[in-house]
């Protein structure tokens, strides 16, 4: 009686002990900070390629997806774009906090062809507009 007392009292510390540690664990998410503490701005655009600079201003790293979405403005409504076969993205990328990150996309990379001149506009952690020329 004496041993079943000392294993079901290991028993309970052992599982406080594990549910203490599991509560305090802190989950990564996709994102951890609010998307109104990144900013995102288009610093070049061509028909090659796009240069955009991702703004951390909050107090934790920022965790997201490389995938992103490209619609060319035709015909007075947005149309999305189609991925070349065999595309894939990284799965996450970070930027730390206070500070900012230069991500640079090749067209010919994603896309069968080069962009042609127009309204586009690309959701890589926010949705920003640009124009080719």
């Amino acid at each position: 009686m004496n041993k079943n007392i000392k294993n079901i009292i290991m028993i309970v510390v052992l599982a406080l002990s594990l549910s203490y540690s599991w509560a305090n664990t802190k989950l990564v998410s996709a994102s951890t900070t609010k998307t109104n503490k990144i900013c995102i701005k288009v610093i070049k655009c061509n028909k090659h390629n796009i240069k955009i600079k991702i703004i951390n201003s909050g107090k934790e790293d920022f965790y997201y997806s490389k995938r992103f979405t490209l619609k060319k403005y035709t015909r007075k409504k947005w149309k999305k774009k189609k991925f070349k076969n065999g595309v894939a993205f990284a799965k996450t990328a970070v930027v730390k906090a206070y500070s900012q990150e230069y991500v640079t996309i090749k067209w010919k990379d994603y896309f069968k062809k080069k962009l042609r001149k127009g309204k586009y506009k690309i959701k890589l952690v926010k949705t920003k507009k640009f124009v080719i020329k």
